[in-house]
C-alpha cells in the first residue's frame, strides 16, 4: 500500500497550484501521399517570417470610420485598395486603418471578389495593405438565413487575400462563413482564403465557419492559406469550425484543418491561440469512396513554424470516413494538430480531450488513427526542435472497425505520434491518453494499439516528463496486441528524470476457441532500439495479456514487462541507472497481478548501478549499488502528485511526480553522477543530504524525485505534516494534515479526537 500523506510544497521557489480534476473529452494514415495536391501549393523555399504588426504601430495611420451607413465595410476595403474615394469612404495612398463602427451582416456575394477555393467572398478582394480594427462594432458575419450546401449561390466567405495583399485583423469576430463549391471542386477557407498574400491576426474569434466539398478536398473550416504567409497569430480563437468532405460516386478526397489549414504558408509565432471543438471529417462512402480526416484543429503542410506558445487545443476531432461494400474505411491523424512541417519550439501548449478516429468498414479494412492530440512528421528532418512544459490529457486515437476477413484500424499515439530525424521533450505531462485498436468481428484478426501516451519513430530525448494513467488497449478478437501503455518507441530513446505511474498495456480478449488472445507488452515503455534510462521512477504500471473466453481450447495472451519491455537487434544498447521500480505488475487477470518490473527480450540490458528494483523479471541488475527485494520493502512511493516546481506547465500546474520519503530504501542510495542528474524533475537541486540516512554514493536519491527536508527534523516533505516545525516526532508524520502545523497535535498523546472519518491512514 502506498503512503497517503497529503503532498506538501518543498521549501524552494516554486509554483504549486492545485491540479484540476480529470476532464473528459466532448465528444492511420497509410502513407502520406494523401492526394492533397501539394505540388500546386508548395513555395519551394522557406520564407523567414518578417516583423509583425501591433496596434501601437497604427497611431499615425489614416483611419476610415466604417459606420455601416455613410461608409460601408465593402466600400472601405475598395477605397483602401485603390487609395481613393469609393462610396462614402475615402482611402489614402498608404496603409489605411478601417475602424468598424457597427457590426456587419452580409447576405450576398460582393461582385469585386474572386472565386477561390470553391467560393467567392462577401467583401472585395484584399489587394493592398488593409487593417480592420474593432470599434463600436466587432462582428462580421454571414446571414444566418443562408445555408451552406454544396454548389449553392448562398455560399461565400468574408475575405480573399491575394498576392500583394496584406490583411491585419484586430479584436474581431468572424462568424458563419461558408466555402462550399460545386461537386468535385476543392473548398478551402470558410472565413478567409489566402492566395499568395499575408495574414496577421490578433484578438480574433472564428466561430462556426465551414468548408464543405463533395468528391474533392475540404481545407480550413475557418482559414486556408496557400503560398502566402502568416507571420503572427496571437490571442485568437477558432471554435466550432468544420472542414467536411461529402461522398461522391466518382471519387473523394480528405478533409484537413477543421479550424486552420496552411499549405506553403510559413508561420512565425502562434501565441495564446485556442482551438476549441473544431472538426476535420473525411467523407464516408456508401457508394463512392471514403477518405481521411487530418488535423481536427490545425494542419500545416510545407509551412514551417518558428514558435507555438501557450496554444490550447481542446475537444477537436479528426475523423476518417467509413465505408460499406468492399471499400476500406479511411484513416485519421492529429485529432488536434497535424504538422508535416518543422516547428522550432512548442512551449506551454495544452492538448485536452482531442480525438483521432479511423473510419470503419463493413466488408474491408478499418482506418488507422495516429496521434489523438498531435501528429508531428519531420520527413527528412526534425518535426520540432523542442517541446517543453506542455500537457497532453484525455486525448484518444481510436482505430476504425474492420471486417472479419480483414484487419481493423491500428491506433498509435493516444496523445502524441511523432516521426522524423529526432526531437527533444522536456517537462511535459501525458495523462489519461488512450490508444484503442479498431473493433473486430468474431473471427477477425486483431490490430495493434501502440503508445497510449506517445508513439515515437525517431530518436527522442526526454528530460523531466511524466506519464500518468495512459493506456494502450486491444479489443475483443484474435491477437489484438497492446504495446507501450505510456510510450512506444522504435528508435533511440533517452529518459532522464522521467516518471511513469499507473500506465497500462492490455491485450484484447478472444472468443475464438482456436485463436490467441492479444499480448500486453510494456505497461509503461515498449522499446525496440537503444534505450538509456537514468534517474527515473516507474510505479504501479501494468501489462496484461488478453484472456481466452474458451477455457478449454483457447490460449491467453502474454503480459510482459510491467514497467519496461525491451527488444531489438544484437547491436541495441539498453542501459538503466539510478532508477526506481515499485509495484509494477503483469498477468492475465487484473485481479491477480504478478510482480514484474522488466522484460528483456534480447538479454542485453546493462545496469550501471544504483537501481532499486522490486521484481526484475528477465532483466539483470547486478551493477554497483543495485538493490533488489520483496514487495514489502519497496511499497514506498507516493502516487504521482503536484509536489511543487520551478517551472509550471501550460495549464498552470506543476508536473506530477512520484515522491519518496526518508524511509524509502532509495533515499540517498542513488548516484547523481551515474544518473546524469543535478536536479530532480521539479527542479530541486541534487543531492539533498539526509543526515540520518547513509549515502551509497554521492547522496542522490534513486529515481526522479529528491526527498527534501525543509525544516531539518529528519522528516521529508512527502510525509511532513509540520514542514515549518523542526521538532521531530509523531506530529511531523501523522499522515493527516488540516492545513496548519497544529492539525496533527491530536495524536501527541496517542489517541485521536474529534471527527476522524475523512482522515487518511496514520503512519508510524
Amino acid at each position: 500500500m502506498a503512503p497517503t500523506a497529503k503532498p506538501q510544497s518543498p521549501a524552494f521557489p516554486v509554483h504549486s497550484l492545485p491540479r484540476p480534476g480529470a476532464r473528459r473529452p466532448s465528444g492511420g494514415l497509410r502513407g502520406l501521399a494523401w492526394a492533397i495536391g501539394l505540388a500546386a501549393c508548395v513555395l519551394g523555399a522557406t520564407v523567414s517570417a518578417p516583423a509583425t504588426m501591433d496596434l501601437d504601430d497604427l497611431s499615425d495611420r489614416a483611419t476610415i470610420d466604417v459606420d455601416g451607413e455613410v461608409c460601408r465595410l465593402a466600400d472601405a476595403i475598395a477605397a483602401a485598395n485603390a487609395g481613393a474615394t469609393v462610396g462614402g469612404c475615402t482611402g489614402s495612398p498608404g496603409l489605411d486603418v478601417l475602424s468598424l463602427g457597427a457590426d456587419v451582416t452580409l447576405s450576398t456575394v460582393d461582385p469585386r471578389s474572386s472565386r477561390l477555393g470553391g467560393a467567392p467572398a462577401g467583401l472585395p478582394d484584399i489587394t493592398s495593405a488593409v487593417v480592420i480594427v474593432a470599434g463600436d462594432g466587432s462582428v462580421i458575419e454571414r446571414s444566418t438565413a443562408l445555408g451552406c450546401a454544396v454548389d449553392s449561390a448562398d455560399a461565400f466567405r468574408f475575405f480573399n487575400v491575394l498576392a500583394g495583399g496584406e490583411l491585419y485583423l484586430f479584436d474581431l469576430t468572424l462568424r458563419s462563413g461558408c466555402a462550399a463549391g460545386a461537386r468535385l471542386e476543392r473548398a478551402s477557407g470558410g472565413a478567409i482564403h489566402v492566395a499568395g498574400g499575408r495574414l496577421e491576426l490578433s484578438g480574433v474569434v472564428f466561430q462556426a465557419n465551414r468548408a464543405v466539398a463533395a468528391g474533392a478536398q475540404a481545407d480550413g473550416g475557418a482559414v486556408a492559406c496557400f503560398n502566402g504567409e502568416v507571420p503572427s497569430l496571437v490571442e485568437t480563437t477558432f471554435r466550432f469550425n468544420t472542414a467536411t468532405g461529402l461522398e461522391e460516386v466518382d471519387g473523394s478526397a480528405p478533409a484537413t484543418g477543421g479550424g486552420l489549414s496552411l499549405f506553403g504558408c510559413p508561420a512565425g509565432v502562434m501565441r495564446d491561440v485556442t482551438f476549441l471543438e473544431n472538426t476535420a471529417r473525411g467523407p464516408s462512402g456508401d457508394v463512392g469512396l471514403a477518405d481521411a480526416g487530418f488535423g481536427g484543429g490545425l494542419l500545416a503542410a510545407h509551412s514551417a513554424m518558428d514558435l507555438l506558445e501557450a496554444v490550447r487545443f481542446e475537444s477537436n476531432s479528426a475523423v476518417g470516413g467509413s465505408a460499406i461494400a468492399d471499400r476500406p474505411g479511411r484513416g485519421s491523424g492529429g485529432g488536434a494538430f497535424l504538422t508535416l512541417s518543422p516547428v522550432g519550439a512548442i512551449r506551454g501548449c495544452v492538448f485536452l480531450g482531442n480525438r483521432a478516429e479511423g473510419g470503419s468498414s463493413v466488408n474491408a479494412q478499418g482506418g488507422d488513427a495516429f496521434g489523438g492530440g498531435l501528429r508531428a512528421e519531420g520527413a527528412q528532418g526534425r518535426p520540432f526542435e523542442i517541446m517543453e512544459s506542455c500537457v497532453f490529457e484525455d486525448n484518444q486515437a481510436i482505430g476504425g472497425g474492420g471486417a472479419a476477413v480483414s484487419i481493423p484500424g491500428i491506433a498509435r499515439g493516444g496523445g502524441l505520434h511523432v516521426d522524423g530525424a529526432g526531437a527533444a521533450i522536456r517537462n511535459t505531462l501525458f495523462t489519461a491518453n488512450l490508444a484503442l485498436a479498431g473493433a473486430i468481428p468474431v473471427g477477425g484478426s486483431g490490430p495493434s494499439a501502440q503508445g497510449g501516451g506517445v508513439y515515437a519513430r525517431l530518436a527522442l530525448e526526454i528530460e523531466g516528463g511524466a506519464w500518468v494513467e495512459n493506456s494502450a488497449r486491444g479489443v475483443l478478437g484474435a491477437e489484438s496486441i497492446a504495446e507501450g501503455g505510456g510510450l512506444w518507441t522504435s528508435r533511440a530513446l533517452t529518459l532522464n528524470n522521467a516518471h511513469f505511474d499507473g500506465n497500462r498495456a492490455v491485450g484484447g480478449d478472444t472468443p475464438d476457441p482456436t485463436g490467441l488472445a492479444g499480448d500486453g507488452l510494456g505497461g509503461a515503455v515498449y522499446a525496440t532500439s537503444d534505450l538509456d534510462v537514468r534517474a527515473s521512477t516507474f510505479a504501479r504500471n501494468r501489462a496484461f495479456g488478453g484472456r481466452s473466453l474458451d477455457a478449454v481450447d483457447g490460449a491467453d495472451g502474454r503480459g510482459r514487462g510491467g514497467a519496461l519491455w525491451v527488444a531489438g537487434g544484437d547491436a541495441a544498447t539498453v542501459v538503466v541507472a539510478s532508477t526506481l521500480f515499485d509495484d509494477n505488475a503483469v498477468g492475465v487477470d487484473p485481479a491477480v497481478p504478478l510482480s514484474e518490473d522488466c522484460w528483456d527480450d534480447i538479454g542485453g540490458l546493462v545496469s550501471l548501478g544504483f537501481n532499486l528494483v522490486e521484481a526484475p523479471g528477465t532483466c539483470t541488475f547486478v551493477g554497483p549499488g543495485d538493490l533488489l527485494g520483496p514487495a514489502a520493502v519497496f511499497a514506498s512511493t507516493y502516487p504521482a502528485a503536484d509536489w511543487g516546481c520551478v517551472e509550471v506547465l501550460g495549464d498552470g500546474t506543476c508536473l506530477p511526480v512520484i515522491a519518496i520519503d526518508e524511509r524509502s530504501p532509495g533515499a540517498d542510495a542513488g548516484s547523481c553522477a551515474v544518473g546524469s542528474t543535478a536536479a530532480d524533475a521539479r527542479g530541486v537541486a541534487r543531492p539533498f543530504e539526509l543526515p540520518a540516512v547513509p549515502d551509497a554514493a554521492d547522496g542522490c536519491d534513486i529515481g526522479g524525485f529528491e526527498a527534501f527536508d525543509a525544516d531539518g527534523d529528519g522528516v521529508t516533505e512527502a510525509s511532513d505534516c509540520a514542514p515549518t516545525d523542526p521538532s521531530a516526532g509523531r506530529v511531523d508524520r501523522c499522515g493527516v494534515c488540516g492545513g496548519d502545523d497544529a492539525s496533527c497535535a491530536v495524536f501527541l498523546d496517542g489517541f485521536e479526537s474529534g471527527d476522524a472519518s475523512g482522515w487518511s491512514v496514520v503512519m508510524p
